[in-house]
């Protein structure tokens, strides 16, 4: 196996200087890039993903349940709330 650049995964599309050439990653993504100052904001595109939500949560020191009120360590989210396990409907 040979040793390979950087510039073979992701193409040589910045110059040494910062701006951009123009060119596409190797992976012939062609999303527009904006040369940009550091006073400038960047425009990402919309992804259409939302962000990671999570499904459990541990208290080491016990938090009530917010349908029960009963203290536990572990709390599962049910509906954007964390609820102890006999709360949530499985």
């Amino acid at each position: 196996m040979k040793d390979a650049s950087l510039d073979e995964f992701v193409g040589a599309s910045e110059q040494a200087d910062g701006s951009q050439t123009g060119e596409t990653s190797a992976g012939g993504d062609t999303e527009a890039v904006e040369a940009t100052t550091d006073n400038e904001s960047v425009q990402r595109p919309e992804r259409g993903s939302e962000p990671a939500v999570a499904t459990a949560r541990w208290e080491p020191s016990g938090k009530a349940c917010k349908q029960c009120g009963k203290t536990v360590s572990r709390l599962w989210n049910e509906h954007g709330e964390f609820v102890c396990r006999l709360c949530r409907e499985w």
